[in-house]
């Protein structure tokens, strides 16, 4: 059993969903980014993330080409912090 659903103050909570509410999370979860944050970012390292996740979203949108979008400054990805696996067809 799922931890979370095994504490006490959990048990009345639904476990069960049918598949296409599952659809519904997925394509919600297809439109997201994520975005490494730290509160030791200064002003200006914020300023390009968020320019640069304006840039992925035009290009996401098809309103920009991936050859065309320019980022600012980025930084390597820090695997040990994020699922690095490839996305598998549900």
């Amino acid at each position: 059993m799922d931890a979370v659903i095994a504490l006490p103050e959990n048990r009345t909570c639904r476990s069960d969903y049918s598949k296409d509410m599952r659809a519904r999370s997925l394509e919600i979860l297809a439109r997201t980014v994520m975005a490494a944050t730290d509160p030791r970012h200064s002003k200006s390292r914020i300023d390009d993330m968020i320019h640069d996740t304006g840039q992925a979203a035009r290009v996401a949108n098809g309103n920009l080409r991936a050859d065309q979008a320019r980022t600012r400054n980025p930084e390597p990805v820090d695997r040990d912090k994020f699922d690095m696996a490839p996305q598998q067809e549900v």
